[in-house]
């Protein structure tokens, strides 16, 4: 046994139950920042991105959980992954809080899961390998050596490598965004008050962005990512669809309004999308998000109800979607704590009965259903896409809602397993473009928090 196994035997568990962690599938954001950390290029694209996160989001890259609701985009907190890596710290440090957590999970099993269809031991397992991913920048073997930049998979083969070949990792160091103090920190929220771990990193990963999501933020769900690919597939069968303005309401991080605005970039030069919430956090969220994601010339980010901000707009829409509260009052007590305790009830909560209450706020006049679009005054919009994906919300009740909106083409994502596709009311023309697009195109590797 060496000197340093024979000072950290607690480091020294951790390593022998080091596994090697099957990459993930990681989107193009993540890749592109992999292939630049290998390059020699490395410290001034590092230096770039940090300059470029500050005058995004402004200047607070504080690793710590930002608890309170952010009114000012300012204010909006930085991603992890995209903080400067300002903490040193020895490697048996980083092995010994990991091993202790995964411990604190051992001991804690699937209780989560019991109570209230929360995350299972798995779950969280793979939550610490998605933070550790999140929060690891580079490593070396000794402090006169340069920084290899790194993530936390390539790490573990490297801490695997040394534990083959009996080398010391005594004077390893790690650079990290947060540091291990921080990390205990934020995992001690995790675990006994069950905040979403989104909101302890301020990151979501979406489809192939990096988003910042806190308290008073709906974390987006991965198959929200469809309501891009339904629109899409409209537009292939009718480009004139990307002339016109889109609208995201009820945006929250402003996620499918991003997605749609760099969705419709593809087809016209300047795209519209407005992302509209009443909620003054959200509409910071959505606008640093924006920013961040390049779009800001794109999405334009306004606050108030529904439709109500939009009355200068040209009364023509391409498409209207949304992610809006569809679960009934009565179920909201049963949601897990990370979703019913942590995440906004004005984002979730669909008002009494069937919980569809949010759809009878639609651009929808009575007196003038005799047209087969939908109407409020001279409103008029061509596409209307809802997510109102499940376990409580089944196809049938999508289709009630299809109901609830008349002469609307409303499209519906169902939950994972099921048909994703567009459905008509009794009123609607068929729309064959929406009517085969399957769930399988949501990728595990996005599924960071349960379904509802």
């Amino acid at each position: 046994m060496s000197a340093w196994q024979a000072q950290h035997p607690t480091a020294q568990r951790a390593l022998s139950k080091l596994c090697i962690i099957k990459d993930r599938d990681l989107h193009a954001m993540h890749n592109t920042r992999f292939v630049l950390q290998r390059s020699i290029y490395y410290p001034l694209v590092q230096r770039l991105a940090i300059a470029t996160a500050c005058a995004r989001y402004g200047s607070n890259h504080s690793a710590a959980y930002v608890a309170s609701h952010v009114a000012d985009v300012h204010r909006v907190p930085v991603p992890l992954c995209r903080r400067p890596p300002g903490h040193t710290e020895q490697m048996v440090n980083l092995i010994t809080w990991r091993q202790a957590v995964l411990q604190e999970i051992k001991a804690i099993q699937d209780t989560f899961a019991a109570s209230d269809g929360g995350p299972a031991a798995s779950d969280l397992q793979r939550e610490v390998m998605w933070v550790l991913d999140d929060a690891v920048a580079a490593w070396r073997e000794q402090e006169q050596q340069q920084w290899q930049p790194c993530t936390w998979q390539q790490l573990s083969l490297e801490l695997q490598t040394a534990i083959r070949c009996s080398r010391s990792i005594f004077q390893w160091q790690v650079q990290l965004r947060a540091s291990v103090k921080q990390l205990e920190q934020l995992w001690h929220l995790r675990l006994k008050n069950r905040v979403p771990f989104q909101y302890l990193i301020h990151t979501a990963h979406w489809r192939d962005l990096v988003l910042s999501v806190g308290p008073g933020i709906l974390v987006p769900r991965p198959e929200t990512e469809l309501i891009v690919d339904l629109a899409a597939q409209a537009i292939a069968a009718n480009s004139a669809l990307a002339a016109a303005p889109w609208t995201d309401l009820g945006t929250g991080s402003g996620a499918i309004a991003i997605g749609t605005a760099l969705m419709l970039q593809q087809h016209i030069s300047h795209p519209q999308v407005w992302a509209v919430d009443i909620s003054p956090t959200a509409v910071a969220y959505a606008t640093a998000n924006a920013a961040a994601c390049g779009v800001q010339q794109a999405v334009h980010v306004a606050q108030g109800s529904w439709f109500e901000p939009l009355q200068h707009l040209p009364r023509q829409l391409s498409g209207v979607l949304s992610n809006p509260p569809y679960i009934p009052h009565d179920d909201m007590s049963g949601l897990q704590v990370e979703v019913g305790g942590h995440e906004p009830w004005s984002a979730l909560d669909g008002g009494p009965g069937n919980g569809l209450g949010s759809l009878q706020v639609h651009p929808v006049s009575p007196q003038q259903c005799q047209e087969n679009c939908c109407r409020s005054g001279s409103w008029t919009t061509s596409l209307c896409l809802c997510y109102l994906a499940s376990t409580r919300v089944s196809c049938k009740l999508a289709s009630a809602a299809a109901n609830t909106v008349p002469n609307v083409r409303l499209g519906w994502v169902a939950r994972a397993g099921t048909l994703a596709t567009c459905h008509n009311n009794q009123h609607g023309s068929a729309v064959p473009a929406l009517a085969s697009v399957t769930v399988s195109k949501v990728h595990a590797r996005f599924a960071r928090l349960s379904v509802i």
